[in-house]
């Protein structure tokens, strides 16, 4: 209701334009303070598929498995610190490598999400 009076509108009305009287902001995410230091981020998938081009999204699949998802699983079985962030047109998904005892990590192993659940809940 407060934009019908901005000056904005007089010039749009003036110019034979229709005046503006909301916006929505949609899709924006949250802001998260995040540590880049050692941070990758690949945007094959997003390319290809925003290109509709489905071997190079395929193809893309495969070289992240090949490349940076085999170094995230090396750094995980290694004991360092490691997370993977999915993001999809509107959510993200953040998984980390979570410490505890041997029965915690193994009960987790069977009350995680499916993957096609993670993955459509983007």
């Amino acid at each position: 209701m407060l934009l019908y009076a901005h000056p904005i509108n007089e010039r749009r009305e003036a110019a034979g334009r229709f005046s503006v009287n909301s916006f929505w902001l949609s899709g924006c995410g949250r802001h998260q303070a995040v540590d880049n230091d050692g941070v990758q981020l690949d945007t094959s998938l997003r390319s290809a598929l925003l290109a509709d081009d489905w071997a190079a999204w395929a193809e893309a699949w495969r070289a992240l498995d090949a490349g940076a998802l085999t170094e995230l699983a090396a750094c995980v079985e290694r004991g360092e610190p490691a997370a993977l962030t999915l993001c999809g047109e509107r959510f993200a998904q953040r998984f980390e490598r979570a410490s505890g005892s041997f029965w915690t990590r193994l009960g987790r192993r069977w009350n995680s999400p499916e993957p096609h659940t993670v993955l459509e809940a983007l």
